[in-house]
């Protein structure tokens, strides 16, 4: 009797240790993200890093996806600069600043570069499921903070997959002065 109790506490173990290692059974299809850090250098930029995971490993996009709907519609119609399509970009980080007592989103055109395009992060082999962490660079980074003299501000972040999945929206903690 001990010695079958033994073959099926081992047995049990080998199918937890496995189904652990199939993490897109874990993972929904739609990118998860966490917030991990912000580090400030000098008044000039910033990193800001966000953990995520995915679990149809759909993550970023490569140079030839700019045909719709990953394509470039210029800002505004005349600005080349930028895109006005919110799925030309796949990490985007919205900036806030506190004003007359409530957080609002301040306009694209008076914030620092807060879109981007991760490149793509499939994994090869069989089990596509993603799991990471995701560092971008703001720069530059308001010298006085807020766009309006604002003493602090904060982000929102959205990760957006190639089925046009939409993650979770994370903030950062408050960014002062």
């Amino acid at each position: 009797m001990a010695q079958s109790s033994k073959i099926l506490l081992t047995a049990l173990c080998a199918v937890l240790i496995w189904s652990s290692c199939d993490k897109s059974a874990n993972f929904p299809i739609e990118p998860v993200i966490e917030f991990k850090s912000v580090e400030r250098f000098g008044n000039d930029s910033a990193y800001v890093t966000i953990d995520f995971t995915d679990g149809d490993g759909d993550i970023g996009l490569n140079e030839f996806q700019v045909d719709a709907p990953y394509n470039f519609v210029p800002y505004n119609g005349v600005d080349s600069t930028r895109s006005e399509n919110k799925f030309y970009y796949n990490l985007i980080l919205r900036h806030h600043e506190f004003i007359d007592g409530e957080w609002i989103e301040i306009p694209f055109e008076s914030t620092p570069v807060t879109f981007w395009r991760i490149l793509d992060l499939t994994p090869s082999g069989q089990d596509q499921a993603l799991e990471g962490e995701i560092r971008v660079t703001i720069a530059p980074f308001p010298p006085n903070i807020g766009s309006l003299g604002n003493d602090s501000v904060k982000y929102s972040i959205e990760l957006i997959d190639r089925a046009l999945h939409e993650s979770n929206i994370v903030e950062t903690p408050l960014i002062t002065d």
